[in-house]
């Protein structure tokens, strides 16, 4: 950086000057201009470092993902030929030609954090269901540890004088994510990169891989059979598998209170061939009220359709629907409703939930070991752009107490 050569140029010449202990006005007025002009330089450099090291939030929020879709689609197409740097020396992608800023930045662009995750992942969270509810920690390393809570505290009642009640809950245990890598490529021809269109063709490029990168790690948290190390065993079980539907099913003798690690508590449907109101009102009900609040239904296309013209003892539908200030947000009595592609449908279910309903932002950890790393390879075929993102990611049930299943009724 200039600025910073040529700071170095004059704290040398400042310290020669003094070394040669000159004492005349004449000189000593030029040390202390050079010495304000060296002052001045490095606060520039200070501020300069400062600025490239914190993520812009030079756009809106509204006009947010349009504009950072095609930043980084041009980045990922042009490379650093994409690149300007203002005067506080941030990077940002220059506008395609001469024509106007890709964004609102008074610097003609959009400014380049460190981590292209923080520019990513909020697209990510809205194909990714359970990333939107979840905790997620980013940038967590591939050693990420986690607390998590085996008994909850109690409380008690005394006379004036009577003793105080003492818990020694509640109690703790440790869980070591075991991380995996999700990625997907895409390609283009040569030609359509270089093309008048290559911009529009990039961001859907992008668009669709982090589509895909989302649907494929929500298969994983739901699905998958990932073992994540306790740190302690509790009663034989010394780790747990991370998919949320891979939990052993457990509904015998299950309460609000009830929290088995390694095991999804839950209730069974009354029948084996139909969801009721009957079904629905228990999951919800023996979920303990802590976690009320907070609580969100998570579960599959068919189980809604199923329930969409189902009613109760008073013919009211279950399934609400919002206003449009809320999106049509779904609800079933005022828990808000979410649905995913992984779970299995009711007719084919055996010991898999048919829902999920729970708090899940303290109940679920999402561990990013880094944020989304993209690649452009335009080498290794010379007929084809390929356009390359990964995640190295992990999950973990951490509060086996803040969920509950709905399992279809075994046969």
């Amino acid at each position: 950086m200039a600025v910073e050569n040529e700071s170095g140029k004059l704290l040398n010449d400042i310290r020669e000057l003094v070394a040669e202990g000159v004492k005349d006005v004449v000189r000593a007025e030029q040390i202390e201009r050079m010495t304000t002009d060296f002052d001045a330089r490095f606060k520039s450099l200070e501020d300069a470092v400062a600025a490239s090291a914190t993520p812009a939030t030079a756009v809106t929020e509204a006009d947010a993902d349009a504009m950072l879709k095609e930043a980084f689609a041009e980045y990922i197409r042009a490379g650093e030929k994409a690149l300007s740097t203002d005067a506080q020396g941030r990077e940002y992608v220059k506008a395609v030609g001469d024509q106007a800023s890709l964004g609102v930045a008074t610097e003609g662009g959009i400014l380049l954090p460190k981590v292209f995750g923080s520019m990513v992942d909020p697209l990510n969270r809205k194909s990714s269901p359970l990333r939107a509810l979840a905790t997620v920690r980013g940038s967590t390393g591939m050693g990420f540890i986690t607390p998590f809570k085996t008994a909850h505290g109690s409380a008690g009642t005394r006379t004036e004088m009577g003793a105080i009640n003492s818990s020694p809950a509640p109690q703790f245990n440790t869980i070591s994510h075991t991380f995996f890598e999700v990625d997907a490529e895409e390609l283009c021809t040569v030609w359509a990169a270089n093309g008048p269109e290559a911009v529009d063709l990039m961001s859907g490029i992008v668009q669709d891989v982090l589509e895909a990168i989302a649907e494929k790690e929500t298969e994983q948290f739901l699905l998958g059979e990932f073992q994540n190390a306790l740190g302690q065993t509790i009663s034989g079980v010394s780790n747990v598998k991370n998919g949320l539907l891979k939990q052993t099913k457990l509904v015998a003798g299950v309460d609000e209170n009830t929290n088995v690690i390694g095991s999804l508590a839950g209730i069974e449907t009354a029948s084996t061939t139909a969801v009721d109101a009957d079904d629905l009102i228990n999951v919800l009900t023996i979920l303990h009220g802590r976690y009320e609040p907070n609580a969100v239904v998570l579960t599959s296309r068919d189980l809604v359709k199923r329930i969409l013209t189902a009613k109760d003892e008073e013919g009211r539908y279950l399934l609400t629907v919002g206003s449009v200030q809320d999106g049509f947000a779904a609800r079933i009595w005022g828990t808000p409703l979410r649905t995913s592609d992984h779970f299995t449908k009711f007719a084919d279910a055996v010991n898999e939930p048919i829902a999920i309903v729970g708090d899940f932002r303290n109940s679920v950890v999402i561990a990013d070991a880094t944020g989304t790393q993209f690649l452009s390879d335009p080498y290794t075929d010379k007929r084809f752009v390929k356009t390359r993102g990964a995640r190295r990611t992990s999950s973990s049930i951490v509060n086996y107490n803040g969920l509950r299943g709905l399992y279809k009724k075994s046969a």
